[in-house]
Order: structure tokens, then sequence, then C-alpha cells
């Protein structure tokens, strides 16, 4: 396996979401689909849904979309957490901070070894995130 990518899912807010993760951790979203390019049997409100997008952070990417009610009863984002590994001690506690705003801190960011730092948190989305530093020297 060379990659493992994330597809999260929302009920209307997808964009928002997306956006509030590309600020908070320096990322690009290259593509945005909407409904509406094939929106049979959708409401208009759903129609501006997103129906899929993609996020890229750094070499790794989020695939995200809405999931109109009309078309599943699955209730959107769940159990996912997304582990975020990172080598700058700052960038780590910038991306934590961040992603911390509105949100609820379960493992507040600390020093979890002589050669890391852990946080877990969920997002104003209600998306579970876990962000670990290791000093790079102590990668072996």
């Amino acid at each position: 396996m060379k990659t493992i990518t994330p597809h999260l899912t929302f009920a209307g807010n997808c964009e928002e979401a997306l956006t509030f993760y590309k600020e908070s951790l320096s990322g690009e979203i290259v593509s945005l689909e909407r409904f509406w390019d094939n929106s049979a049997g959708l409401e208009e409100d759903q129609q501006k849904m997103v129906k899929y997008a993609e996020l890229y952070l750094g070499e790794d990417s989020i695939f995200a979309s809405d999931i109109p009610m009309a078309l599943s009863k699955k209730t959107p984002v769940s159990n996912v957490k997304i582990c975020i590994g990172l080598d700058d001690a700052e960038e780590a506690a910038i991306c934590f901070t961040n992603l911390a705003k509105g949100g609820f801190v379960q493992t507040p960011l600390h020093d979890a070894a002589d050669t890391s730092k852990f946080g877990e948190l969920t997002d104003k989305f209600g998306v579970q995130w876990v962000i670990v530093y290791v000093k790079p020297d102590s990668k072996k």
C-alpha cells in the first residue's frame, strides 16, 4: 500500500470545512465539483452542495463531499481520525491551534516522550485529528 487517502463527508458544509482546513493547514483545494453538474432528482439547495473535492496537504490529500440527505440516511463524518505527522514542532503547534478553533481538545499537544509531541482534538465540524511531532533525528 502506497498511500491512504481519507474521504470526509459533510451535511451541506463541505466547502466551508475545506476552506477551514486549507487555511489551518496551508493546503490547496485542487478540485471542487458540485451536484448541479448532474443534479437529477435533487432539491435546488442540494444542487449547490459539493459532489467531490480534493484538498492537497503537502504530498498527501483528502477527498471530501456533501451527502444530500435525499441520497443517504447515513450520519455524515463517522469514526474518522486523521493523523498528521510533522517534523517541525512549531508547525505542529500551529496546526493543532488552528484546527482546535471552535472545536474540542481531547488531549492537548504535549511532550509524549523525549522525542515527540502528541495531541488529539475534534474540530468544529466533528472531524477528529491526531497531531504528532517526532524529532527528525530520533527516527530510525
